[in-house]
């Protein structure tokens, strides 16, 4: 089973990886974004902001992706990139994935008996349904990172 990581109340498994040196960032882009829409992934990118330092381009921008199953299991892949001293091919580049499952996305259990009423649903009659969603969604999510992985020319596990 993969380990989770918590931020706030979502649980969601992921990686950092980090890379200093020679970046193609146009091959980056080329390579990985493709990724979500073969994987039938709603690929949104926001929150771009770029600097120019003495030291070089600073970029910061964050993808977001999601995948509905059915009418209660939503895939969520956020992927957060951060590039730093970048001039021509050489930069210092981290890239955070995470990926988790969402379920009763489109709010059907709402308030205190909602609530109880879904975690009834959930822990007694869908925990098998449940266990298996999050394992295809963390295949998913590390098989994006392999992807970015081997376009950094980082070493990818086998």
């Amino acid at each position: 089973m993969p380990e989770y990581f918590v931020i706030g109340n979502k649980k969601f498994f992921g990686e950092e990886i980090r890379k200093k040196g020679e970046v193609d960032l146009k091959r980056l882009y080329k390579e990985t974004i493709p990724w979500f829409s073969e994987n039938y992934y709603v690929f949104t990118e926001k929150n771009i902001s770029n600097k120019d330092t003495p030291s070089g381009s600073e970029q910061k921008l964050e993808w977001t992706a999601y995948r509905k199953l059915d009418s209660y299991f939503k895939f969520q892949i956020v992927v957060e990139i951060v590039v730093l001293r970048w001039l021509k091919k050489r930069a210092e580049i981290t890239m955070r994935f995470k990926g988790y499952v969402e379920t009763n996305y489109k709010k059907r259990y709402k308030g205190k008996f909602g609530e109880f009423m879904m975690k009834v649903y959930e822990d007694l009659l869908i925990k098998d349904k449940i266990t298996k969603m999050k394992g295809k969604c963390w295949a998913e999510t590390f098989t994006l990172i392999d992807r970015a992985k081997s376009v950094l020319d980082l070493i990818v596990k086998q």
